[in-house]
């Protein structure tokens, strides 16, 4: 297990349940846009960030110098929130 902290871009690609009503389920199917999803990605790019799968993106150096991954990881999503956030990348941090 290594200590990296990824950002996921999240796509809306799989079935959700939207209501529900005693035992019966309602689900939406949402399609996935690939245009807006490689614009992402290539925002992520730009921004210096690197992935192995197209999914998880991490700052370049963090499999090595796992101490200060977390730390780089902010600065670069610091330095580049108004650049995310024009190429349609919504910001949200929370504590697990």
């Amino acid at each position: 297990m290594t200590n990296e902290t990824p950002i996921t871009l999240m796509t809306h690609n799989t079935l959700q349940p939207s209501s529900k009503r005693e035992n019966d389920y309602v689900f939406q199917r949402k399609e996935r846009d690939t245009r807006w999803e490689k614009h992402c990605i290539d925002a992520l790019d730009e921004a210096g960030l690197v992935s192995d799968d197209g999914i998880h993106f991490t700052t370049p150096g963090s499999r090595e110098d796992a101490d200060n991954a977390l730390y780089d990881l902010i600065e670069a999503v610091g330095y580049n929130r108004k650049k995310f956030e024009d190429a349609g990348l919504i910001i949200r941090t929370w504590k697990p």
